[in-house]
């Protein structure tokens, strides 16, 4: 039987002008090559949610939203099957409204980014969800 675990995660929906900011994982990834997402990461031990949130979307992209207005704009679930193991993750959403963004600098976790509009290919019916989120709260 394979390990499960369960990983409660936050994720911040950058929103600008009607488009939001979406980083594209490095090829080599081992969870989800490619793939085009929103800047989010995992809760370390004893971490405030909040403190969470900002450190990931430092580290992700370079921007510091420790002044910027945000919200929580829901939950979101999905699973992540590998070989050995099974994980729940969780995932606390915020919507992040930025006055100012001067640079955008990528961790080694991306390759890429870009500011989407909702219709656009590469967000996928999990980051809709999330989209619709905001839309609804």
């Amino acid at each position: 039987m394979k390990e499960q675990k369960i990983k409660v995660l936050v994720g911040g929906l950058i929103k600008k002008d009607d488009k939001y900011l979406m980083l594209k994982r490095h090829q080599n990834d081992d969870v989800y090559p490619g793939k085009w997402e929103f800047p989010s990461g995992g809760i370390d031990f004893g971490e405030e949610v909040e403190d969470a949130l900002i450190r990931e979307v430092k580290e992700e992209t370079g921007i510091d939203i420790s002044e910027m207005k945000r919200r929580i704009i829901g939950v979101t679930k999905y699973i992540i099957e590998k070989e050995d193991f099974v994980r729940d993750s969780f995932q606390i959403n915020y919507l992040i409204e930025p006055t100012e963004i001067r640079e955008i600098v990528l961790s080694d976790e991306h390759e890429a980014f870009d500011w989407v509009e909702v219709d656009d290919k590469r967000i996928d019916d999990y980051l809709i969800q999330i989209v619709n989120q905001a839309k609804n709260n």
